[in-house]
């Protein structure tokens, strides 16, 4: 106690060398929480955005890994006996059934699972595909497949519909299937519906490639889509016919057809999409079949800016404090020069070393933590503007995206639109609209920006006392080789 009341008194009696190192050290905590206030904010950011994306993988034959196993010794020639051998085993390869997709679908580390259901199907008098610049037959999964043959394609639920989704199609006109119906109902692109002057309500029929089975349905919505480009071997955008695969699983069982189906699967963080392929061959994947994914690279790319801003706070405070280490202990130096006197006069009246030292130790603990409360303070209204604006463009971002996913499924009016909306809840009553992720992740990001962290708080805590005892060192060491004699005999 009476240690820490004579460091009071000393802080008082030197009042400027107290002021002087109080304000170095009020910057240096205010630079420490701006700091650590903007690199918690994108460490959070990234947390919440690891939350919220999701990164999906297929399950797809390994036609590449059969081939290079099935080519000769190095340096030698392949021969026509090697390539047939190839041909025959992708040619017996077969793609997973619906039920092997759901089997690797109930891993632990598949967060969801959605897939699809083709049938290549052929028009009618009338209803003709939309014309090809290629309209000759070719191979295909259906046998006699063409360009202007139709697919017929069925989604499981909303998020196996990947175009509406990020945008790339969008319901112009009617509604969307209602997701796992079984109505016989499907949505056209606006090109199709221009072409064969098809409206909202009206029936549509298509038959099989061989034209022994004909599907009957009426056409709920109208979709445009930003690309026309082709989509699957031989089939144009404008003549895919969507529709629930509840409702396609029905009509092709009672036309006896088989429609290809594949799964898309979804994982909530980059660690379980890594480990899904073991898991996978435990649940019995032939290694015929690899497992691959196109977010992964994007996912990558975004997390680089929220990486960049970490390491620059990092940087930033590491050399603010490296400078304020090197400041304080320059004014130490000097400062334990100006008072060699009072040292030797505590130890002449019988005060030990170390007390003297903790003394000296205690002023700039003193000192270093009104200017912690002080940094703390001013550091929280700072970083408060500084950590939204960081994060108001992941904000607008994903609620753009939830309102835009909203507007593509063409399921609801715009906000404000109270009659489209109860509507919408008139003719589908047993439906909820999806809960969006964005609303979680606008809490969770904003909660983040709240200067009052008590982690924060211990860090700079962590960081003062550390600088304390760096900046102190030399003082430190300069009290025990003082020899108080020589000090009072040599007073200037």
């Amino acid at each position: 106690m009476y240690i820490l009341k004579h460091a009071v008194r000393s802080i008082c009696r030197s009042k400027g060398r107290s002021i002087l190192i109080g304000v170095i050290l009020f910057v240096l905590a205010l630079c420490s929480c701006i700091g650590l206030g903007i690199q918690k904010a994108a460490d959070s950011s990234r947390t919440a955005m690891e939350a919220i994306t999701n990164i999906t993988a297929t399950i797809e034959t390994d036609r590449r890994g059969m081939m290079e196993q099935a080519q000769p010794p190095e340096g030698g020639q392949p021969l026509e006996g090697d390539r047939e051998a190839m041909r025959e085993q992708l040619q017996e390869l077969q793609s997973l059934t619906l039920e092997e997709l759901q089997t690797y679908a109930q891993a632990d580390l598949v967060s969801a699972f959605s897939y699809t259901g083709t049938l290549y199907m052929a028009g009618t008098d009338e209803l003709e595909a939309v014309a090809s610049s290629q309209s000759e037959s070719r191979p295909g999964p259906s046998g006699g497949l063409s360009t202007d043959s139709f697919a017929l394609i069925g989604y499981s639920s909303d998020e196996a519909m990947s175009d509406f989704i990020d945008g790339t199609a969008s319901i112009s006109e009617g509604s969307m299937f209602a997701e796992g119906g079984s109505d016989l109902v499907c949505v056209i692109s606006s090109e199709l519906a221009l072409y064969n002057d098809i409206s909202v309500g009206d029936e549509i029929t298509l038959q099989d490639q061989d034209g022994t089975a004909e599907l009957m349905l009426t056409v709920s919505g109208i979709y445009e889509r930003e690309s026309t480009m082709m989509q699957g071997p031989g089939v144009d955008s404008a003549n895919q016919i969507l529709m629930s695969y509840a409702a396609l699983a029905q009509l092709a069982e009672d036309a006896q057809l088989s429609p290809q189906v594949s799964g898309t699967y979804v994982f909530s963080t980059m660690t379980d999409y890594e480990a899904f392929d073991a898991e996978c061959r435990e649940l019995g994947l032939d290694e015929a079949y690899t497992i691959s994914s196109t977010d992964v690279n994007a996912y990558e790319q975004s997390l680089i800016p929220l990486e960049n801003l970490s390491n620059f706070a990092f940087w930033f405070l590491a050399v603010i404090l490296l400078i304020g280490v090197v400041v304080l202990i320059v004014i130490n130096v000097f400062s334990i020069r100006e008072r060699k006197y009072e040292i030797g006069v505590l130890c002449a009246i019988g005060m030990r070393k170390g007390k003297i030292a903790m003394q000296f130790l205690c002023e700039n603990m003193v000192i270093a933590l009104i200017a912690l409360l002080l940094g703390f303070g001013a550091g929280a209204v700072l970083s408060v503007p500084a950590s939204n604006a960081l994060l108001q463009t992941q904000i607008a971002s994903s609620s753009q995206r939830a309102q835009r996913m909203d507007d593509n499924f063409g399921r609801g009016g715009m906000p404000g639109d109270q009659e489209g909306q109860d509507m919408q809840q008139m003719e589908e009553p047993q439906e909820e609209a999806p809960e969006m992720p964005s609303d979680g992740m606008v809490s969770a990001v904003s909660s983040v920006s709240e200067a009052s962290d008590p982690i924060i708080l211990l860090q700079m805590a962590g960081i003062a006392f550390v600088l304390v005892i760096l900046s102190s060192s030399a003082t430190l060491i300069s009290i025990f080789r003082f020899d108080p004699l020589t000090i009072l005999a040599n007073r200037d």
